[in-house]
């Protein structure tokens, strides 16, 4: 048995080379054909070929050879088949005017050969950054001598998702963004009772806020074939699912993690602004931007607090004076951008 299934795989291995070696005689006598003006015998040579037996860089020199020949055959039908299939085999396959054979040119200039959209996925490094629109720090202390100091300090975080780009007209794209996103804080606060320091409080924590984004923008794009450089401002609507304070620390109490759901806005609205470029690798695009959000809407809910102004944490025997903020995020963005093609 074992013999037997040798002698088919060996059989095998000698047909496929068999047929590869006859594949590059037949599209050496082309060439020899195109050169000598034998154009019909061209087409017979390569057409079995082309469906098993040329290797991909074979087939695209056997589509061009087809193509220049239904053009000098009078065959403009055929040509441009030749050409569509050259390029749904190599999507990024270019036909250079003055390289090129004219005939070829004129013929590629015929196609459309621009992408009809875009797809693909995302990998963003977010920077927050708290602006503090109403304080809340000591709204409640009579004492005209309190010292507050506190610190927001901006952190990185993570995000990912989906992405769609859709051309309108020349230059000009519509742009869509799915993801995950996480937005992350550290915060200090020490505070003294009078100048001399008395009844002094330091509280510490980070703050973590994970929720899906949807954006849409309008790009303005340039085109250099091998990078697109761009500039994009968009809208963004935020939910947040999940809110929660971690290294929490006060002279009272220390917490790994606890929720503070209920004292944040579910839902957020934003702009964005970005800039970057695309950079073609093989078939596809890697695109790389840096960028800014702003959120517009206060992210922290007063409603669930009975003075307006303070959650507890996790086992409520610490109030935290909060404040009202919004965000701005810095990010850095890349993109893999795969895009889809219809040549006709």
């Amino acid at each position: 048995m074992r013999k037997h299934l040798l002698i088919i795989l060996i059989f095998l291995a000698n047909s496929s080379l068999f047929a590869q070696a006859n594949c590059e005689r037949n599209l050496n006598e082309a060439r020899s054909d195109y050169a000598n003006g034998n154009l019909y015998a061209i087409p017979g040579k390569l057409d079995e070929c082309l469906k098993n037996g040329f290797s991909k860089n074979e087939m695209i020199e056997a589509y061009q050879l087809l193509a220049l020949t239904y053009i000098n055959i009078n065959q403009q039908d055929k040509a441009k088949e030749s050409m569509i299939k050259l390029l749904k085999l190599q999507t990024d396959y270019q036909v250079v005017k003055n390289v090129d054979p004219d005939e070829l040119y004129s013929l590629y200039q015929g196609i459309e050969t621009d992408p009809i959209y875009f797809i693909g996925a995302y990998f963003k490094i977010n920077y927050s950054m708290v602006n503090v629109t109403d304080s809340g720090r000591f709204t409640s202390n009579s004492d005209p001598n309190a010292v507050d100091n506190y610190n927001y300090t901006p952190a990185l975080s993570i995000a990912g998702g989906a992405h769609f780009l859709y051309p309108i007209k020349k230059s000009w794209y519509a742009s869509g963004k799915l993801g995950y996103d996480v937005h992350r804080y550290d915060y200090d606060e020490t505070n003294s009772g009078n100048v001399e320091g008395e009844n002094e409080t330091t509280v510490s924590f980070t703050s973590i806020n994970r929720g899906i984004n949807l954006n849409t923008s309008l790009r303005y794009m340039l085109d250099h074939y091998s990078y697109k450089p761009f500039v994009e401002f968009g809208v963004t609507g935020r939910f947040n699912f999940m809110n929660s304070i971690t290294n929490y620390f006060n002279e009272d109490e220390e917490a790994p993690t606890f929720s503070v759901n209920q004292f944040r806005k579910a839902l957020n609205f934003g702009f964005s602004l970005d800039a970057g470029t695309l950079i073609k690798v093989n078939e596809n695009y890697l695109s790389l931007s840096i960028g800014a959000s702003y959120f517009v809407i206060p992210e922290v809910d007063y409603s669930d607090n009975s003075n307006g102004r303070s959650f507890y944490s996790l086992a409520g025997r610490h109030v935290i004076q909060e404040d009202n903020y919004n965000k701005l995020i810095l990010n850095f963005t890349v993109k893999f951008n795969m895009p889809f093609y219809n040549f006709k």
